[in-house]
């Protein structure tokens, strides 16, 4: 029979050996020791001191919410105010911020997208038809002098460069005449068959339907409030003088015979802003074509031959910055008031 010392004393040294673990713990955890607590007449757990007695819970202590009462519903947020893990006491970190390269690619994209929208609202014909009637009155006033553009483009080239320039001009494919002569657009899509079958043999035969050169230059006009003229830019140059001071006069005088703007295109704004481009064509009819074509705009006769003699005209709208439609920077500055004054709600 075994005597019984010897379990106790097993039961001993494993003790010694656990207390004498637990003490090289706590010493080198530091200042965190562990200590027994002891519940207190209210339930709450209370921590002896070094002299035995009891201290109050820290105030950063969590207390578990009370039996409720069996009636009672249970209060549930519909639309809480904070997240789950606030709620929780859970300390989330924040996401890192993206660096500075990262939100100038977030800006210039969305800048791009903004603008690229806006353009092609606006080339839908999504403004206030006011556009429209100031840019056919422009366009009447625009008398660009061909003969002065081809000179100015060729100065300074040699004989075999202005030969080269020459050729280009037949380069093209030929395009059908946008503005057909005594025609007006509202009747181009209500004819019948038989009809489009003469226009197009008019249209083949016709010194129009040729290959055709553009030669752009892009405006800036701010309008004051009643449509006259404030300012007025070249965006883009057309490299030639003389057309691009034929583009700032026909605007200048196309906004004098405009009918005034309508209150909704300037609103409460100062100035508006609209840009727009202007084209001239230069025809290249066939040598073998002698004969003479109405003007751009209906006013006169433009005679054809030896290739020469024939131009078209173009005015379109690219953007405007109005009341119906701010710029992105104005945009950009209204949803930033919306947050803040979103942000300084009280919330209830």
């Amino acid at each position: 029979m075994r005597p019984r010392s010897v379990g106790t004393g097993g039961s001993e040294v494993r003790a010694a050996l656990v207390g004498a673990a637990l003490a090289v713990v706590g010493a080198a955890s530091g200042p965190f020791t562990a200590h027994a607590t002891e519940p207190d007449a209210t339930g709450t757990d209370r921590t002896p001191d070094a002299q035995g007695e009891t201290t109050p819970p820290r105030s950063d202590a969590r207390i578990e919410p009370g039996p409720r009462d069996e009636g009672e519903p249970p209060e549930v947020a519909l639309f809480p105010e904070d997240t789950l893990g606030a709620s929780a006491g859970w300390e989330l970190r924040p996401e890192p911020a993206p660096s500075t390269l990262e939100e100038q690619s977030e800006e210039d994209l969305d800048r791009w997208m903004d603008r690229e929208l806006r353009d092609d609202a606006v080339s839908a014909g999504a403004t206030d038809g006011w556009y429209h009637a100031l840019g056919q009155s422009m366009r009447r006033e625009f008398r660009p002098d061909l003969d002065a553009m081809t000179r100015e483009r060729r100065a300074g080239m040699d004989t075999l460069q202005r030969v080269a320039d020459e050729l280009g001009r037949y380069a093209q494919r030929p395009q059908r005449p946008i503005d057909p002569g005594g025609v007006s657009p509202s009747t181009l899509f209500a004819r019948s068959r038989e009809d489009e079958a003469v226009q197009d043999s008019f249209d083949q035969r016709s010194p129009l339907h040729a290959p055709i050169t553009w030669h752009r230059v892009e405006l800036r006009v701010t309008h004051a409030p009643d449509g006259t003229i404030l300012a007025l830019h070249v965006v883009r140059t057309s490299g030639m003088p003389s057309m691009d001071r034929a583009a700032v006069e026909a605007v200048r005088a196309g906004a004098t015979s405009a009918p005034r703007p309508p209150p909704r295109v300037h609103g409460e704004r100062p100035n508006f802003v609209s840009e727009w481009a202007f084209e001239v064509g230069d025809v290249a009819p066939h040598w073998n074509v002698v004969g003479g074509v109405e003007g751009p705009t209906g006013e006169g006769m433009q005679g054809a031959a030896l290739g020469r003699g024939v131009m078209r005209t173009s005015v379109s709208l690219l953007r405007v910055t109005d009341a119906m439609h701010p710029s992105v920077e104005e945009r950009r500055a209204e949803r930033r008031r919306e947050r803040r004054e979103r942000d300084e709600r009280p919330r209830r």
